[in-house]
């Protein structure tokens, strides 16, 4: 050392800000006037621990038992200024008559004051993938600007209602392209399919069916994708007249074929141009039996005898197109709905069509469309949630864990067995909040409508993390507190931990339902029949959610939050 100089023992050495850790943090005085008067609410409350559980437990089986009872579609009516007008006649229409059928219909559709254009689309071009024969037309219907989308639905409605001998379905135009990508193109809400092997026990019951489902109060739209009772020409071989004339069946049929089919005769040449040429009954002599009995099938001794010595020829009336599902025969009946709560329509449906319509042995019935897409969306839906809460079980251990080693300070103390407990406890509790949030978002769909839709669900899903994150926080500051301030299980801890994320958990909860509340509000506004519900779930399920939180979980954690030797009080 220097000459005089002595050791200073009063040095002192500057720390930065960021470690001192003993420096308290400013809270603001409104946030400590909430604080102090939600704790003292709540130490009043915690005696009534299982008055207070009783009623959340009841809240969520009412919503459960309400939910069962709700009703709800894959996708929900669209408010959109343009509709498309599906028009079916009579299997094998021309598209002559398509187009004057069409043109009546167009007419009619023009004359609404809601209506702004109309355009008709019948048949297809040659290299285009429509399937829909020419009996098939589609009519875009363009609404004015402002004009009342329900309103003029159900205008458009009762306008094609009046035109017999055509079947209409009506989309609008968003609903129509999502029908067709997201929910696998279903025909009409409801597809009843009735199956069987002899057609005419299938045509009788889906003639039933049909109208049973036309009887319903909100059903519309009802019809037979294959109407039977078309009239059509019977025309059966006779085999002793054939061999008497040393025919065998196969050129009978292809000059019956040919009569009806017509077959290429040739080529004739315009300039450079072939024309072919085609050798085919006219339509008079194709529908009278007497002209059709006259026609004359060439014989192997080179002379001719008239089809009728050959086959008996009659009229006679049947379906005008088969259709199969796997080794059966298939009738379908579609049938739409104007209510949003498409589920409560198919399931009353299903009720009226098993209590009126008679089913006999060899026939059975199949239910498909938009219900059925809903279900079972909603099937892997629940599979997919139930492994989130495996994955959310483990996550929350990991996170829980060191809670169950501070419980009652000593870890050295703590047996495994104990430990264990604890973090099961506590991962239970911090789970529970999700059906408590649930319910709360049930209600308030049941409250808007009474329609669990799409987006309502959406909005059930998206409660899950902020529900679990304010529970989280409580016990994380919990354990927290013990750690660093050596301090019990007890109330007095629960109080605090509470208390100091008390502004976390409000301020989580107001921000995300003041976020949503615009969409709320606007509930039946176009373009938010998915954002309105689910917004309306989620301030529902805000509200349980924090009530659960803030009230119910303190008093859930102070008696079942560690195991029971864990309980003791710190000296």
């Amino acid at each position: 050392m220097p000459d005089g100089t002595k050791p200073q023992h009063g040095t002192s050495t500057s720390m930065p800000a960021s470690a001192r850790t003993s420096a308290p943090l400013h809270t603001p005085a409104p946030v400590r006037v909430a604080q102090r008067g939600y704790t003292a609410l709540l130490r009043r409350l915690l005696p009534y621990w299982l008055p207070a559980s009783i009623i959340m437990l009841l809240l969520v089986i009412g919503a459960a038992l309400l939910a069962r009872g709700m009703g709800g579609s894959f996708l929900p009516p669209l408010q959109e200024g343009q509709y498309i007008v599906h028009m079916r006649l009579a299997p094998g229409a021309s598209i002559q008559a398509s187009l004057d059928e069409g043109a009546r219909v167009v007419k009619a559709l023009e004359q609404l004051p809601q209506v702004r254009l109309v355009a008709q689309h019948t048949g297809r071009t040659a290299l285009s993938s429509d399937a829909s024969g020419t009996q098939s037309s589609s009519l875009d219907v363009n609404l004015k600007p402002g004009a009342d989308s329900a309103q003029a639905l159900t205008a458009i409605r009762h306008v094609v209602d009046g035109f017999a001998g055509a079947s209409f379905r009506i989309n609008s135009f968003l609903t129509e392209r999502l029908d067709n990508t997201v929910a696998g193109g279903g025909a009409a809400p409801l597809v009843v399919q009735v199956l069987g092997t002899h057609l005419t026990a299938i045509d009788a019951v889906a003639k039933r069916v049909a109208a049973v489902l036309a009887a319903l109060p909100t059903a519309t739209g009802v019809q037979l994708q294959t109407p039977p009772g078309v009239p059509q020409l019977d025309i059966a071989l006779k085999p002793e007249a054939l061999r008497a004339w040393g025919l065998q069946p196969l050129p009978v049929l292809q000059a019956i074929h040919t009569a009806f089919a017509g077959s290429n005769a040739g080529t004739v040449f315009h300039g450079s141009v072939p024309v072919p040429v085609r050798v085919v009954l006219t339509r008079s002599a194709r529908n009278n039996p007497q002209v059709l009995g006259d026609l004359l099938i060439h014989t192997p001794s080179l002379g001719f005898v008239p089809l009728a010595q050959l086959a008996s020829i009659s009229a006679a009336s049947g379906p005008s197109d088969i259709r199969h599902l796997g080794e059966q025969r298939v009738q379908t009946v579609l049938a739409s709905t104007t209510s949003a709560n498409i589920t409560g329509f198919v399931q009353r449906a299903q009720a009226a069509i098993h209590a009126q319509v008679q089913v006999p042995p060899g026939v059975t019935l199949q239910f498909q469309g938009d219900a059925a897409q809903r279900n079972a969306t909603l099937q892997r839906l629940g599979v997919d949630v139930l492994g989130v809460f495996a994955g959310l079980m483990l996550l929350l251990s990991m996170a829980l864990g060191r809670n169950a080693t501070t419980a009652a300070g000593d870890a050295a103390a703590i047996t495994p067995r104990q430990a264990a407990s604890t973090t099961t406890r506590q991962v239970l509790l911090v789970l529970l909040s999700v059906p408590a949030a649930w319910a709360g978002g049930v209600f308030a769909a049941w409250l808007v409508g009474g329609v669990l839709s799409l987006g309502a669900v959406i909005g059930l899903l998206a409660l899950m993390g902020i529900s679990l994150r304010n529970a989280i926080l409580i016990f994380a500051h919990a354990g927290q507190l013990q750690r660093e301030h050596g301090l019990a299980w007890n109330a007095d801890t629960l109080l605090r931990a509470v208390a100091d994320r008390l502004a976390a958990i409000v301020m989580t909860s107001l921000v995300t339902a003041l976020g949503v509340l615009p969409l709320a509000l606007g509930l039946h506004a176009p373009g938010r029949e998915i954002e309105g519900p689910m917004a309306v779930a989620l301030l529902g399920g805000l509200l349980t959610s924090l009530l659960y939180n803030l009230f119910v979980l303190p008093q859930l954690a102070l008696r079942f939050g560690v195991a029971p030797a864990q309980r003791e009080s710190r000296a």
